[in-house]
């Protein structure tokens, strides 16, 4: 178990904009930072995997 209420929380992309209000709600995430760019996570990824073979 994860305790979400000793830091700072990230929470990306289109389940981040779905459970907002949820997660707002629920009083188990104390600071909670929300990215609600839909393709945040396939930007993400994208970027890494671009990092990843860079070098081929």
């Amino acid at each position: 178990m994860l305790d979400l209420s000793s830091g700072r929380v990230v929470f990306v992309g289109g389940g981040a904009v779905l459970l907002r209000r949820q997660i707002e709600n629920s009083g188990k995430v104390r600071n909670a930072l929300f990215v609600e760019e839909v393709s945040a996570n396939a930007k993400g990824y994208e970027f890494l995997y671009r990092m990843e073979t860079a070098g081929r």
